[in-house]
């Protein structure tokens, strides 16, 4: 089996955090890496790029507009900060929302607006199946990716994906968003498992 080509966006601190897990966890994933297949017992080779995303709208919409703009990847795995979250938590949908508790970054605080009308978008990978005891740490499969960033930025690529042209693939390269709880709740060497 080839080189698989992974995106791994972060964002940078927000809402008075002085750092962010996800920027924590994102920069390390670079460069070619030999990764033992939780399935079964082969390796593969995986080539992780990283992105570090603003928390405004530009950031929200630079995956988007770099697949719009022709880039493509085997996977992209987004990851957030979850504040409430105790355990990571997998994001199996993007609402077609944006609520903001606290303004973004840029000062931009929407209370309630509709990101296109054309409804939530879901992931099609189906983490439920995995098997829990080949992955580092427990982990939560929700639905919920909140209504904040990392919704916006998850919808965006979701539509993004979806939208772009497939050669002879039924559905996109897969993208995930990962919330995780903040570097106090868990170990991030742990975490890069």
């Amino acid at each position: 089996m080839g080189k698989f080509r992974v995106l791994v966006t972060g964002f940078e601190p927000f809402g008075g955090h002085t750092t962010n897990i996800s920027s924590l966890l994102a920069e390390q994933c670079v460069g070619l890496q030999h990764l033992a297949n939780p399935w079964n017992d082969s390796q593969i080779e995986v080539e992780f790029t990283f992105d570090i995303l603003s928390v405004d709208q530009a950031g929200s919409v630079k995956t988007a507009q770099r697949i719009n703009e022709g880039e493509s990847w085997d996977a992209i795995l987004h990851l957030g900060l979850c504040e409430q979250c105790s355990l990571p938590r997998i994001e199996r949908r993007a609402q077609d929302v944006v609520r903001m508790r606290i303004p973004d970054n840029a000062g931009r605080q929407i209370t309630d607006e509709v990101l296109t009308g054309d409804g939530h978008r879901g992931s099609w990978i189906d983490p439920s199946i995995w098997p829990e005891e080949a992955l580092p740490l427990p982990f939560e499969i929700s639905t919920d990716a909140g209504t904040y960033l990392c919704n916006e930025t998850y919808y965006r690529t979701l539509e993004a994906l979806i939208s772009s042209p497939r050669k002879s693939r039924a559905l996109p390269n897969p993208a995930l968003f990962l919330h995780l709880p903040s570097e106090t709740q868990i170990d991030i060497g742990l975490a890069l498992e």
